[in-house]
């Protein structure tokens, strides 16, 4: 016994005396990286199909030893730091693909290759390696190789993007003589990031005939036909071109064109998207109009002011620019002889006040307005003056002192002529305000008897048989039928038959109708053919908008007829060029449109009243301009009834306002908007621009909705300045004129280049899809230009600082990447089978959401209406808990890396929440375990928690997981790292529930501060925050499973806990070079 005591004393002295020294054995010699030795090849891999890139690293170990010696670990991390992938597991050359390769003198490379999934996170990814030799270690930081490989989509093959209106000119505007050139240029984007040589380009320009294209390119490579393409990185080109237009150019705004190609697909921003986006002119300077002095004159010279006498004032003058006649702005007015001046015509234009401006050829221009005297109109002689001013403020005057005593005022009672009537035989014998039997107006200074004749007429309503026309002579007039509807003359008239005797037919060639044999300067219906050929209203009655009463004036509807002086809007609404539109039949002035109504035939009275309901000198104390629509499709509007027109799209009472009548109910017959057979559209829609025509809204959801965006805007009307409170239409809002409305803010929804008719004033930018940047509008302390005063876009709603947050919450490390896709999110996709994406509507249901936001289970406000998965992995329409948004993405759906690398690797969170599961945090269920003595008052073992307590952004911004700069979007530091000095920051989101003074106090665990003050060991080393679902080995309470990245098998191979409950348990792992094989506590 003795000498095996003496053996085993000089064992250890020796064995001290060598590890004490100052020479080190080769087997524990120092293992040495060069910082950002770590190198991906290639350094960009697509991460379709097969491709792969091989990680390496060269390290030192001058003991050299063998290969086997060694364990290597490589990993990757995604962009944003979002998740961490583990290629290498500390593991040995000849494992799991890794090579290690002893290249002398004591220096190895260590590599492995990686093939990165179909699916992984697209961008710039940073390298991690270390290595240990089984005593030292060395390692290569993430810092260390930042964005050093690229994970691209090549393969895929994705369309190059280009935005509506993307092709612009710079100058907007050149002159054609001389050289002058003009660069055509237009931004793509193409998410396969190739090089400026993948594409090829085209620039068209339509000239001003809107016939004739001009070619600047063809399908042309960067390089060639004048083009450049400028690579302007992470997937943004442009492409320009420049051009001198040659002298004999075609003056006038020319629209523009752009198409793009990378061999395979292309894309086309086309001329419907940049309308007169160029000018073509001949740069001269201006010339100012130029008026003869004298040059103002009246017909006739003199005029009695008692009756329907009238006098036209009328002066010619010229512009040698020869500009469009409505470029003029013009002021006539008259001098009595008591010098007291009246204007007749202030500053207008033409058309305006009654003024009338023609182009009598080249540069000469005439200007008139009819004028009748009052019959208390001071006789006399007057004076006469006239002004034009043109568009750059040039004026010309025919001043009083060149016109004077030009015109006479006299007063002639009206006796009669010797012929046996009462009066005489002029027009003053038909009527007038005060006399005889009609109280009709003249028109255009033509008396009653230029048209009509008191006897021996063959027409209808004594119309001569001839009228002897202003300009163009005695002309024929045939007139035997008010037209088609005449409830007089039947049968209706045929369109195109000249001996049919309409008012005006522009088919039939004969220009006989009496609305037609005079005019020559009108926009319909010219004598001489020369009109648009428009077909406007051939064999209609014209008098029911050119009135009688009014001097056949272009007048407004009194209801009962075709909505066709809002032809532009109809057009428009008919064309399949619009992302966005109300598809009509036509623009029948019926409110019931065929058998089945509205959702089979639908016009312009589905949702508008007519003018006889909304025209306030109509529909008197009922009617306003602003009040012109449906309260409901289903109920007919009458005349004297206020409760079948409102000034709004939305109202609490009732069905909701026309919107809701419609969208407030699924569709009882689909095809309304959809085909069975022949259909372009998605979702076999009727036209391929309706996407996503459906998402059916519930009333009763947005009439809770005051805290969100159920609230108006006022719109004033110009004619009556009455106010129309938009609430679905200050979001849904069209890009079309609007002609009707003063306000800053004008709505209308009839068709629009944007989806949804979302409005895209104030997005930024404002692109189809706006997505986000729509909602950014509002919710940005940069975008919002109202955000200072805590409003929204409109400075209408109060808005709190936090919910103004939200683009700036989407800027932090840590996101949800509602940038990262584009145009994939469907109202109507299957949450099941649905691409995993992210966008605000894929959580939020802006026709829902409150600011309400509840401690759980109560369902958060914000997500009111949405669809999601419980947690059995069932459907739930509208979800009922918070928990369940977030279900549709990390729950079955999930990615592909854990933020920790776990022992019991589960990235499924529904399974990681299931009440079942051996352990989990209460976010789907009360938790199982009856004893947590750390937690904070009011929380308790029956409380439950919801997603958004720990996901979300920072304390004091808003209250969703929008980002963070705690990785993964974390409401509070959450420090996952080995060796983390335990602080009440580092682990502030665990102390948010657990408290600090229990947990060092060893209160719950007796080695709780051993370890994380005295060891420095994270909370997650042990415990993985959602749940432990299942263990293969241990038992997995106390939500412990752990962190495999630096907890490794203990010497028999276990990496387990034991729960031997009444807080005893036993750990086996390795963990600081300390092996618990096991360690019971």
């Amino acid at each position: 016994m003795k000498k095996i005591y003496l053996i085993l004393i000089k064992t250890i002295t020796i064995f001290l005396i060598v590890t004490c020294g100052a020479a080190v054995p080769s087997a524990f010699a120092v293992v040495n990286i060069t910082p950002s030795a770590t190198t991906p090849t290639p350094a960009s891999v697509d991460r379709f199909g097969t491709n792969s890139t091989s990680l390496s690293v060269i390290f030192e170990d001058t003991d050299l030893p063998n290969i086997n010696t060694f364990f290597a670990t490589f990993k990757v991390r995604s962009p944003y730091n979002e998740f961490t992938l583990i290629i290498a597991d500390s593991i040995q050359s000849g494992v799991n693909g890794l090579t290690i390769v002893n290249n002398g003198g004591g220096f190895y490379t260590a590599s492995i290759d990686w093939n990165p999934a179909d699916n992984i996170t697209l961008g710039l990814y940073d390298l991690y390696f270390s290595v240990t030799n089984g005593v030292f270690s060395d390692t290569d930081l993430f810092t260390s190789n930042l964005n050093e490989l690229t994970i691209a989509n090549g393969g895929e093959n994705n369309i190059p993007i280009v935005q509506s209106d993307a092709v612009f000119a710079s100058p907007a505007g050149v002159e054609r003589i001389g050289t002058n050139s003009i660069t055509f240029a237009a931004d793509f984007y193409d998410p396969d990031i190739p090089g400026v040589n993948a594409f090829n380009v085209t620039f068209k320009l339509l000239n001003p005939d809107n016939i004739t294209e001009t070619i600047l390119s063809t399908n042309a490579a960067n390089g060639t036909q004048g083009v450049t393409i400028t690579d302007n990185g992470a997937g943004s080109y442009t492409a320009s071109i420049l051009w001198d237009p040659p002298d004999i150019q075609s003056i006038g705004f020319y629209d523009l064109y752009f198409e793009v190609s990378d061999g395979i697909s292309s894309s086309v921003d086309d001329y419907s998207n940049n309308i007169d986006e160029m000018e073509i002119f001949d740069a001269v300077s201006n010339n100012p109009p130029t008026v003869t002095a004298g040059a103002t004159f009246t017909i006739p010279a003199s005029v009695n002011r008692i009756g329907e006498e009238f006098t036209t004032l009328k002066v010619n003058f010229a512009d040698l620019d020869i500009p469009g006649s409505g470029t003029f702005t013009i002021t006539m007015s008259i001098r009595d002889n008591t010098n007291t001046e009246q204007i007749l015509v202030n500053a207008a234009k033409d058309g305006e006040q009654g003024l009338h401006i023609i182009n009598t050829g080249g540069e000469n221009y005439t200007a008139s307005v009819i004028w009748n005297p009052g019959d208390a109109q001071l006789t006399g002689t007057y004076d006469l003056s006239f002004e034009v001013t043109d568009f750059q403020n040039t004026t010309a005057t025919d001043g009083y002192a060149n016109n004077l005593e030009e015109l006479t005022i006299t007063s002639s009672a009206i006796i009669g002529d010797g012929n046996l009537l009462r009066r005489s035989h002029t027009s003053a014998n038909c009527g007038g305000a005060t006399f005889a039997c009609h109280n009709l107006q003249g028109h255009k200074g033509q008396n009653c008897l230029v048209c009509h004749s008191s006897h021996d007429v063959t027409n209808i309503y004594l119309v001569n048989d001839s009228i002897q026309t202003p300009n163009s002579g005695l002309m024929e007039v045939i007139f035997k039928t008010l037209g088609i509807g005449d409830p007089y003359n039947a049968p209706d008239p045929t369109v195109g038959d000249p001996t049919s005797g309409v008012m005006a037919d522009a088919t039939d060639g004969a220009a006989t109708g009496v609305c037609e044999v005079c005019h020559t300067t009108t926009a319909h219906h010219r004598n001489d053919g020369s009109q648009l050929p428009d077909s406007h209203h051939d064999g209609e009655d014209c008098t029911q908008c050119h009135v009688h009463t009014d001097g056949f004036k272009g007048g407004e509807s009194g209801g009962g007829l075709a909505c066709s002086c809002h032809n532009q809007i109809f057009t428009a609404m008919d064309s399949t060029s619009l992302l966005t539109r109300h598809i009509l039949a036509d623009n029948a002035a019926d409110y019931s449109p065929g058998a089945s109504g509205l959702f089979t035939i639908k016009n312009c009275l589905s949702c508008h009243v007519d003018h006889d309901i909304f025209r306030p000198d109509l529909n008197t104390g009922i009617g306003t301009r602003a009040s012109n629509l449906r309260v409901d499709w289903a109920i007919d509007p009458v005349s004297g009834d206020n409760t079948v027109l409102l000034n709004s799209d939305y109202q609490s009472t009732g069905s909701g306002g026309v919107c809701l009548s419609c969208h407030d109910d699924p569709d009882p017959s689909c095809s309304a908007c959809h085909s069975a057979h022949i259909s372009p559209g998605k979702q076999q829609l009727n036209t391929a621009a309706a996407s996503s025509a459906h998402g059916f809204i519930t009333k009763s959801e947005y009439d809770a909705a005051t805290t969100g965006h159920n609230y108006s805007i006022p719109i004033t009307f110009t004619t009556d300045g009455s106010v129309f409170n938009a609430n679905c239409t200050k979001c849904h809002n069209d890009d079309m004129a609007k002609t009707y409305q003063n306000s800053t803010v004008k709505v209308s929804v009839h068709g629009s280049s944007f989806s949804l008719f979302l409005d895209s004033t104030g997005a930024v930018p404002p692109t189809e899809p706006l997505e986000e940047n729509f909602c950014f509008k509002c919710h940005s302390s940069t975008t919002n230009p109202n955000a200072a005063s805590n409003l929204d876009y409109f400075s209408i709603k109060g808005m709190s600082a936090t919910s103004l947050d939200i683009e700036t919450d989407f800027n932090r490390t840590s996101i949800h990447p509602i940038t990262s896709t584009s145009g994939v999110h469907d109202p109507l996709e299957d949450v099941l089978t649905m691409p995993r994406h992210v966008e605000c509507t894929d959580c939020h249901n802006p026709h829902a959401a409150t600011s309400d936001n509840p401690p759980a289970p109560s369902l958060s406000g914000a997500l009111v209406g949405v669809d999601g998965i419980d947690i059995n992995g069932t459907v739930i329409k509208p979800v009922t808990e918070s928990y369940q948004v977030c279900l549709k993405c990390h729950g079955d759906n999930h990615g592909t890396a854990a933020y920790v690398q776990r022992n019991i690797v589960n990235l499924n969170t529904r399974d990681e929440f299931k009440p079942t599961s051996l352990s989990f945090h209460p976010v789907a269920a009360v938790g199982t375990n009856t004893n947590v003595p750390s937690l904070i008052a009011p929380m308790n073992e029956s409380s439950r928690i919801n997603c958004q307590d720990c996901h979300a952004a920072p304390v004091g911004s808003s209250a969703g997981p929008h980002g963070s700069d705690f990785v993964p979007i974390l409401k509070m530091r959450y420090e996952t790292a080995d060796f983390t000095t335990e602080s009440a920051s580092n682990y502030a989101l665990c102390y948010s529930c657990h408290s600090r003074s229990s947990i060092l106090n060893d209160v719950s665990f007796k080695e709780h501060d051993k370890h994380i003050r005295g060891e420095d060991a994270p909370c997650s080393a042990c415990h993985d925050s959602h749940g432990v679902a299942s263990a293969p080995q241990g038992d997995g309470t106390h939500l412990i499973n752990f962190d495999a990245s630096y907890c490794t098998p203990s010497g028999s191979g276990r990496l387990e806990f034991i729960d031997n409950g009444n807080e005893q348990g036993q750990c086996y792992v390795t963990c600081h070079g300390k092996d618990h094989d096991p360690k019971s506590y």
